[in-house]
């Protein structure tokens, strides 16, 4: 048998034999290399012939040493090629390629050149799974080293690849660590953007799975140019917090304008406000914010007054909110209205509103004017204690008021007597009751206190004992207040490690300028990565030689460490006595990590029992479900039937029924008082075809966990088909959930599972699209706005019609010429390096647009739409900038893009959110890119061009309709836009200017979005077979110094050799204009012209 025997080979590959079965290759580099070459051309898309030879080099053993290092480096370059597929998928069948490839490159490390590797290191670069792969792969060869996972994203798979490259226990450890606290990631985050050293972490906290810490990283990157195709991503973030910080932060960016017009109507009030600011500023864009005042949230309409208090034209809409019915949006007209002279009545007024909430603001408001000050002096005594504290925030300014202000430091209220240390700051004579202030009994007022005080040098002594007070308030104002104090920054440093967050938040804003404080902030930045912990030990727990060190992580000091090592420890016999003390750490996290860990551990039952009265449920529920086998334990189980926790209850019916002859237990138990019981009771009746009888009366139940839980168990009973159908009606989202999943596919049911498709509730259209399988309406829920909807529907059509490969983009000509000629080369066939006088015009064009009619120039045309498909599928990789990558496939290759005539879909084999970290493609920057050049395009035909990111058959891509010319659409699985139209062909090159004496001038005159068309004109006339020279010699003579170097030559390649010719031009033009020309010409039915 040999390598070069495929079914034989194949058949070694899968039966995994001992590396002793197998025989000896017959001229091995040879046939490993016939084999990788069919690999190469003919696997499928489960990559079956490269797995198989993997499986095969790794049962050689050190026998593949020279097979491996005899093939020139084609196996890597082949594993690379698939890591980095041209339709960009990167899902588990590459993953568990990768996996095998590990096995097999550990087996024959140092057999292998460095530089074969070399294919795989751009991918390391990649921050997701992918590039976790790529660097599992590169250490399995021996030639990188382990580093610290970027984020927990597909944490399973990222931490067993860490525990497969060997590192200990302790690098685990160190290099998943990281701050638990979102607000001091936050606040570490923006410290370290000012240092532009430290972007690439910025840029890594926007994967952080805080909405909070990427909002901040989105903040903190808005003025870095580099980072745009990132903050445009974050436009279609999960969380509202950080779309609206991305709206924000790319206000100042003209070609996302149509995005954030689009976030006006975003689902979420804070996108609306955040739009709101970001689009006020812009002229043209004051109708729709002015639109945007009647909105059904409060915050928007405080958002339209704020944004609007500058505008004199908004008046009447600021004066219109005064009546607003939300307090807050009074509040805020109050404040944009404070110098209207025509507001002043209304203010006055407000001042003597019953509400405190109302005059309050008006207080606020009032404080800009000083003649109004004496009646705010009678509002330091009003009953509402947020009334006295803004009257003495209003009257800081008020020299008469500071005998007043200084009583206010006794108020009753600890808010009044912040404010008035606030107010008092810069009082000389009040400094010793500011002193006074720091032994208040209010953290509030003694922070305000320090505060005041900081604001005097001879004061720090004092500010910065209150490092050391107990109140966190007191010590993180002290940590403000000294930001810029050298002689305390050895004290701030210490201050990121206190045990209170909001210490360590103040610490690490202090510290922004601190090049010393730089390693302790990026410690402060990271996350911690417990899944990847959890993952990586779960592996480590299966090799006999990294248990002493698993057991040495029992004690450590993070509680996070101690419950993975427990859980990977689970059936350890050494490590028992340590488990069962963990049973009482002070984390609750561990002890039920501790508890899962003795499950089936006999001699630990007593330490279980006492865990069944822990004071948190999860531990609870754990000890339940390891004593389900306990008989003696069956009298504390009962009594967890009325534990206040429902899973708690859930576990104990679950364990009281694990013994034979429970059911007299069960048909109790669906009476039971106690909801979850009753609910737990249906549940366990499943398999029992008595309880049929029980069951469909449970569908009443007042309880929506008892329904659902009788929805699930009636799912075997033909019977209930009915009843199930109606329970699709029920009030309760994971009621009609059950009932989807229970129904099944069936036909008769299909029209009720359809409707279910639209239903409200996200977990009951997944269900829905998991349910029907092949029906074509899941399509739609590829746009579903909530991703698991999304990743449902589209494992729904992946399984039941497999996708068909398309073409590759990068591999069409048309659009592989595009990009060559704007110098996207990566991944692309080699080419003359002399670029035609097309390519630079599309080169020109793509740097500067200007308006173009795609007939005008068909050429131009085809090139430039081939750009746009090339631009939506590039990737935008912000650690190697010159490295373009094109993504994605066609269905098919077209004659002419411009005569398509569906829509131009690029499919990209990926979830467009996993698109930015698995493959540094961005597609809402790609869309915004492609939208920057094709908005100046107009086509008498309707073209439409779509980036489709969903790893599914064409057919199955549906785009969403664009009524409308100049339309776009983004996300969150279609990217696309629609070409304006035009109804009449364009003009040729202007008459005037061919004939103008003066065309020189002329030209030199236009602007640039004029002279534009002209060169375009110029350039297609260059290429046309039938241009006669002589038409354009005149104005050549005079504009031809000012052409590009390109359009010149190639029209000084068209000139006529000699002048001979000229004389022969001007004789038929004297003949074609004679007066018997004329009458010579009339025989031919065309009279004339007069």
């Amino acid at each position: 048998m040999s390598i070069g025997d495929d079914d034989a080979y194949a058949d070694i590959a899968r039966a995994r034999l001992d590396t002793t079965q197998v025989l000896q290759f017959e001229a091995p580099s040879h046939a490993l290399g016939r084999k990788l070459a069919r690999a190469e051309h003919w696997d499928a898309a489960d990559h079956r012939l490269l797995g198989e030879i993997l499986d095969a080099l790794a049962l050689r053993g050190e026998e593949a040493h020279a097979l491996v290092a005899a093939d020139e480096g084609k196996l890597v370059r082949l594993l690379a090629a698939r890591l980095e597929l041209p339709s960009g998928r990167f899902g588990e069948t590459e993953l568990s390629l990768a996996v095998r490839a590990e096995s097999v490159l550990r087996t024959v490390r140092g057999a292998l050149d460095p530089d074969a590797m070399a294919p795989l290191a751009p991918l390391r670069r990649l921050r997701g799974v992918t590039g976790a792969a790529a660097r599992a792969l590169l250490c399995a060869a021996g030639v990188d080293e382990p580093r610290r996972p970027v984020s927990s994203r597909g944490a399973e798979h990222v931490g067993g690849m860490l525990a497969r490259a060997g590192v200990d226990p302790g690098w685990l450890i160190e290099q998943t660590t990281g701050e638990l606290s979102e607000d001091v990631r936050a606040a570490a985050v923006r410290a370290l953007a000012w240092d532009p050293g430290e972007r690439a972490l910025v840029w890594d906290a926007l994967l952080d799975e805080s909405a909070a810490v990427r909002a901040a990283a989105v903040q903190a990157l808005g003025e870095d140019a580099a980072s745009r195709p990132m903050i445009r991503e974050a436009l279609l973030d999960p969380s509202g917090e950080v779309r609206a910080a991305a709206v924000l932060a790319l206000a100042d960016d003209p070609d996302a304008m149509p995005l954030i017009v689009a976030a006006i109507r975003d689902a979420e009030a804070p996108v609306r406000a955040a739009a709101v600011h970001a689009l006020a500023a812009e002229p043209s864009m004051r109708p729709l914010v002015v639109e945007t005042s009647r909105d059904k949230d409060s915050a928007v309409r405080v958002a339209v007054v704020t944004a609007l208090a500058s505008d004199p034209s908004a008046r009447a809409l600021l004066h219109r909110a005064l009546g607003d019915i939300d307090i807050a949006v009074r509040a805020a007209a109050f404040l944009a209205l404070r110098l209207d002279p025509d507001a002043r009545p209304v203010l006055l007024g407000a001042l003597r509103d019953p509400n405190g909430n109302v005059r309050a603001p008006a207080v606020e408001a009032l404080a800009c004017d000083p003649a109004v000050w004496p009646l705010l002096h009678g509002a330091l005594g009003d009953v509402e204690h947020a009334v006295r504290a803004a009257a003495v925030t209003a009257l800081a300014a008020d020299l008469e008021a500071r005998g007043m202000l200084r009583d206010a430091l006794q108020d009753e209220h600890w808010l009044v007597r912040a404010a008035a240390l606030d107010a008092l700051a810069h009082d000389e004579a009040a400094r010793p009751l500011v002193r006074a202030a720091l032994q208040d009994s209010s953290p509030a007022v003694r922070a305000a206190a320090v505060h005041a005080l900081s604001h005097h040098a001879e004061e720090r002594p004092l500010v910065r004992d209150a490092l050391g007070q107990a109140s966190y308030a007191v010590r993180a104002a002290a940590i403000v207040a000294l930001a810029g104090d050298d002689e305390a920054r050895p004290a701030l440093r210490a201050a990121l490690h206190d045990v209170n967050y909001a210490v360590r938040a103040a610490a690490a804003h202090a510290l922004a300028t601190d090049p010393e404080a730089r390693p302790l902030l990026r410690a402060a930045a990271r996350s911690e990565l417990l899944a990847v912990q959890a993952a990586a030990f779960q592996q480590l727990g299966t090799d006999p030689g990294a248990k002493v060190a698993l057991r040495g992580a029992l004690g450590s000091e993070r509680w996070g460490v101690r419950a993975a090592a427990a859980r990977a420890l689970a059936g350890d016999p050494e490590s028992l006595p340590a488990l069962r003390a963990l049973v009482q750490d002070p984390s609750a996290e561990v002890r039920e990590a501790a508890v899962q860990a003795l499950a089936d551990d006999v001699g630990s039952r007593p330490v279980l029992r006492a865990a069944l009265r822990d004071k948190f449920p999860h531990v609870r529920k754990a000890a339940a479900d390891a004593l389900a086998s306990d008989p003696e334990s069956r009298p504390l189980l009962r009594a967890l039937l009325r534990d206040p926790d429902a899973a708690v209850c859930a576990a104990a019916v679950h364990a009281l029924t694990a013994e034979r002859g429970a059911e007299p237990f069960l048909y109790d138990a669906v009476r039971d008082p106690n909801p979850a019981v009753r609910a737990a009771a249906a549940q366990e009746l499943a398999s029992d075809p008595a309880a049929r009888a029980v069951l469909p009366g449970m569908l009443r139940d007042a309880s929506w966990s008892v329904r659902a839980a009788a929805v699930r168990s009636l799912a075997c009973d033909p019977s209930a088909r009915v009843l199930l159908t109606g329970a699709l009606a029920d009030p309760d989202d994971d009621v009609r959930a059950a009932a989807v999943r229970a129904l099944g596919a069936a036909d008769e049911v299909r029209p009720a599972l359809r409707a279910a498709l639209a239903d409200a509730s996200p977990p009951v259209r997944r269900s829905a699209a998991l349910t029907l399988g092949s029906d074509p309406a899941i399509r739609a829920l590829l746009s579903d706005p909530v991703r698991d909807v999304r990743a449902a529907a589209a494992e729904a059509l992946e399984g039941a019609r497999p996708p068909r490969p398309g073409v590759p983009i990068a591999s069409i000509p048309t659009i592989a010429q595009a990009a060559h000629a704007v110098g996207w080369l990566a991944n692309l066939p080699p080419r003359a390096p002399r670029a035609s006088l097309l390519e630079e015009q599309l080169a020109a064009f793509v740097r500067s647009p200007c308006d173009l009619v795609l007939e005008s120039d068909p050429l131009l045309a085809e090139l430039v739409l081939a750009w746009l498909c090339a631009c939506l599928g590039r990737i935008s990789d912000t650690s190697e900038p010159e490295r373009i990558v094109l993504f994605g496939e066609l269905r098919a290759v077209s004659n002419s893009l411009l005569d398509a005539v569906e829509p131009i879909v690029v499919r990209i084999a990926m979830p467009a959110e996993d698109l930015p970290v698995e493959r540094s493609l961005y597609p809402v920057h790609n869309l915004i890119e492609a939208w920057r050049v094709a908005r100046h395009l107009r086509t008498t035909r309707s073209i439409a061009l779509w980036l489709a990111c969903a790893d599914v058959d064409f057919d199955d891509l549906v785009p969403p309709p664009l009524p409308e010319p100049r339309a776009i659409h983004c996300g969150p699985t279609f990217f696309g836009l629609r070409l304006d139209t035009i109804h009449a062909a364009p003009s040729e090159l202007p008459i005037d200017l061919l004939a103008s004496t003066n065309a020189a001038e002329r030209f030199s005159a236009l602007p640039d979005e004029a002279r534009a068309p002209v060169l375009q004109a110029l350039a297609r006339l260059a290429r046309a077979p039938a241009l006669d020279p002589w038409m354009l010699v005149p104005l050549l003579s005079r504009i031809g110094a000012d052409l590009p170097p390109a359009l010149r030559a190639a029209l000084a390649a068209r000139l006529p050799a000699s002048p001979e010719a000229a004389a022969a031009h001007l004789d038929a033009a004297r003949a074609a204009l004679a007066p018997e020309a004329a009458t010579s010409a009339a025989p031919t039915g065309r009279s004339p012209r007069r």
